[in-house]
């Protein structure tokens, strides 16, 4: 799996005119993420209800922006005239046609995908885990109910590969307690 660094570099070097109609796609477990640009790119010509993340690098006044979908999902996603093609080990990349290109000049495209970045709130993982607001697996049942929806991206999203079954325990608990609320 790509390190974020590896994935902001690319996402930072767009040269072309084709290159801003890259959707740039990493595969993270079970689900697709687009980062940056692409997820701007995502937002904007794929589905404009995708659930934004902002989070801050590490030790770093930067932060970065993602979507995601799960992997079984792409055809959804690929709008029509696009090309899907591999980019790479766990990679995809999903060519815009050209009538979806960015108006105007690189810069202008930059500084909309800037705007619309700063527009998104800031996300403090940490935060979450100590309150259990937010995600099932922040720590505990999350505050209101949810839809089903909500709580199957929460599944999906889940990485029991690198969880303790305790950890594994808890999140289950919290998911049943979000559905019986649902019930």
């Amino acid at each position: 799996m790509a390190q974020i660094g590896d994935i902001l570099e690319k996402e930072r070097k767009r040269e072309t005119d084709r290159d801003g109609r890259v959707i740039h796609l990493f595969q993270e477990g079970s689900f697709y993420r687009a980062y940056e640009r692409s997820a701007w790119l995502c937002v904007k010509h794929v589905n404009p209800q995708m659930k934004v993340t902002r989070k801050a690098l590490k030790g770093g006044d930067e932060s970065f922006c993602f979507v995601g979908f799960p992997v079984t999902s792409l055809p959804k996603y690929s709008p029509d005239g696009a090309e899907a093609s591999p980019a790479g080990e766990k990679e995809v990349d999903i060519v815009l046609p050209e009538d979806m290109a960015a108006t105007g000049d690189r810069e202008e495209a930059e500084k909309e995908f800037e705007a619309w970045k700063q527009e998104q709130p800031l996300t403090d993982s940490k935060q979450k885990e100590r309150s259990g607001e937010g995600l099932a697996f922040g720590g505990g049942p999350s505050k209101g109910v949810r839809t089903i929806t909500e709580i199957m991206h929460d599944i999906l999203a889940y990485p029991v590969e690198s969880k303790s079954p305790i950890e594994s325990m808890l999140f289950l608990a919290a998911v049943k307690e979000q559905i019986a609320r649902l019930i």
